[in-house]
């Protein structure tokens, strides 16, 4: 005879399959009506919005249909609990081969996809069922064991921080490395925000300028490892959240493995994405875990003082990149609104207000890093800011155009699995506070990684190319594993709990097996790194040009530090000039009329070559400086 709580969250399991599936219905009726897109926007953020939106709706609609009494019978429950369990062997599969025809993916030449499905689920099956009998019968003493976890953790994040240093980055992704450091570049030399100085990727370089001018003196070849160190912040903020949220040793120890795989796909510096947009993130569910595992009177000081911290690290978070803090801030507002909601339940004194309170307290969050910018403005002789200019690009109508915008296609595809698995975990929760029950704060946490993840998922969604889905991947990392942990036979039924287990530990050992079959390429790419040849470089130009020669362009602001000059040509970086293009053209024009001498790039005349006509016009190629064969620079005289 089944009790009434596996009855209940067998229900929700088929509500949530099911809402899953006829959310991607509803994105793909939309993507293909268009009568539906004429009425609702075509953009692809409202195709995403319909989905979420569609698995609420369904979801609601299916937990009230479930509590008629026919599906209180144990038959029907197993039955249909089976064809949901069924139904996700063709949904994996389809989203799995479809992962090659994402765009500027390399997907198909990953060793899984280039052998017949069979072979290579029998190998990870046979690998799965190894690891688990291998770590079954493992037995290590408690003390040793500490020792064993922590040196394993440390070689994952000291690894994780090698992949992911690129010293001279001019040689490998000079493009969104120059765009990264330009910012960091404007900053340094006091340059205060505004229409035509913005940085498109956040004011990070608020927080950023000051210990890189400290102990890196300023140049670009001091950025890599700053990088480096922030990215094995992040990877040791997961690994924290991973090793006290999951009780299986197990899958702790695939957890923290699967985590590199990003930087070992990533064979270039897209810092934009890693650290920078998911340093925040990680950094924020940590502190959740800590505060989770803190015993915290609800009218002790203590409690106050950790208010704060947490309202500092949403501030610093918004300033650093206003897309993820203010996802992190969504995420916190889930944690303390269902932390309080499961303290009442529980009796523990909390009462409505104290919640209320929180929140507010927290959303201040955002007009203080607004204040923080402005702050920063005035102390550099600039302006007060507007908002417009705080949440540049946000709100930019040139922003995500032509090229950046990628409409996504209908079918399924593998950033579906990764949206159901995030709102699934919203959902469990979500049934948890309408019974009225008392439930684990680990939930809690799980579902603020959990919503946290379907806000960087937009980022995904404006531009679908491959490798921004793993914008959320630490998150979706997280709730794969709580997903293992909380699945229990006691709560779910055998079924069900042997299926989703079975699911979430293939899916862990596939993402090891195969960043450990690609390690070693990783990590010998990185080992080519040259000897500094833009220090040769550098002498060569001073020899040449007089100090502080006017420059500007792609590649400019490395050139500069090193030669510790400035450029007097403070913008926004010539990666994403086109969001405010008319206006820095203008500002570059007028500064040309009165200099007899100007540096620049080969690669900024390629990129905006009426630049390089109306510079051609003035100025003629006095000599070249060659890096590589895609960074030159160009030292040219008034004609």
């Amino acid at each position: 005879m089944q009790t009434e709580p596996l009855i209940r969250n067998k229900k929700n399991f088929i509500a949530v399959l099911g809402a899953g599936m006829a959310s991607v219905v509803a994105f793909n009726i939309v993507n293909r009506s268009g009568f539906i897109r004429e009425r609702i926007g075509s953009s692809n953020l409202v195709q995403y919005a319909a989905m979420c939106f569609a698995f609420m709706i369904v979801w609601l609609a299916a937990c009230a249909i479930l509590q008629c009494r026919i599906f209180g019978r144990e038959r029907v429950l197993d039955t249909l609990c089976g064809i949901c369990c069924f139904s996700l062997i063709p949904f994996m599969y389809i989203c799995w081969r479809q992962d090659t025809k994402v765009a500027y993916g390399k997907a198909d030449t990953y060793l899984w996809h280039m052998y017949p499905t069979f072979i290579v689920l029998g190998i990870l099956i046979a690998a799965a069922l190894l690891y688990g009998t291998a770590a079954a019968h493992l037995k290590i003493d408690r003390n040793k064991e500490k020792y064993c976890f922590a040196l394993y953790y440390a070689l994952i994040i000291g690894c994780g921080g090698f992949l992911n240093h690129f010293p001279e980055y001019l040689s490998v992704d000079y493009f969104h490395g120059s765009a990264v450091f330009n910012s960091i570049y404007n900053v340094m030399h006091g340059v205060p925000y505004g229409e035509i100085t913005n940085s498109v990727y956040g004011n990070y370089a608020i927080l950023l300028a000051l210990p890189l001018k400290l102990f890196g003196k300023g140049e670009y070849l001091a950025v890599s490892g700053v990088m480096a160190v922030l990215t094995m912040l992040c990877i040791g903020m997961c690994i924290y959240a991973i090793h006290h949220l999951i009780g299986r040793k197990d899958i702790r120890v695939l957890c923290a493995a699967s985590l590199l795989w990003v930087y070992i796909f990533r064979s270039t510096n897209y810092w934009q994405l890693y650290p920078m947009r998911v340093l925040c993130p990680a950094v924020l569910i940590a502190w959740m875990v800590f505060l989770n595992r803190q015993v915290i009177n609800v009218h002790s000081f203590r409690r106050y003082g950790y208010w704060a911290v947490t309202w500092l690290i949403l501030v610093l978070s918004i300033v650093w990149n206003k897309e993820s803090g203010v996802v992190c801030l969504m995420g916190w507002l889930v944690y303390a609104v269902s932390r309080g909601l499961a303290g009442i339940y529980a009796k523990e004194g909390i009462r409505i207000r104290d919640i209320v309170w929180e929140c507010l307290v927290m959303i201040t969050s955002l007009p203080a890093a607004y204040a923080a910018v402005g702050l920063y403005n005035l102390a550099v002789g600039g302006s007060w800011i507007t908002w417009q200019v705080f949440l540049f690009p946000l709100f930019s109508k040139r922003y995500m155009v032509d090229s950046l915008m990628l409409e996504l296609w209908p079918g399924l595809w593998p950033w579906m699995a990764v949206a159901i698995l995030f709102l699934g975990i919203v959902a469990a929760l979500g049934i948890r506070i309408l019974r009225r029950e008392a439930f684990d704060s680990k939930v809690c946490i799980y579902a603020a990684a959990a919503v946290i993840g379907l806000g960087l998922m937009t980022y995904f969604m404006n531009r679908a190319v491959y490798m921004n889905l793993t914008i959320c991947y630490y998150e979706a990392i997280i709730c794969i594993g709580g997903l293992f942990d909380l699945m229990k036979e006691e709560d779910y039924g055998r079924m069900v709990s042997v299926a989703m287990r079975t699911l979430s530990g293939l899916v862990l050992t596939a993402l090891v097996i195969g960043g450990t079959l690609h390690l070693g390429n990783a990590l010998y790419a990185r080992t080519g790194h040259g000897d500094w040849e833009i220090l040769t470089l550098r002498d060569q130009i001073r020899e040449d040009a007089q100090e502080d020669t006017y420059a500007f362009g792609i590649d400019i602001p490395e050139l500069y530090s090193i030669l510790g000059w400035e450029t007097r040509s403070y913008t926004t970086d010539w990666a994403d000039v086109f969001i405010t293009r008319d206006a820095i053209l203008n500002k570059i024009y007028g500064d040309l009329e009165s200099e007899d001498t100007v540096v620049t790039s080969k690669k900024t005349f390629e990129r905006y070559e009426d630049v390089a006509e109306y510079v051609n016009t003035l100025y003629q190629i006095e000599k070249t400086y060659t890096l590589n064969e895609n960074v030159e620079f160009y030292l040219m005289k008034r004609k």
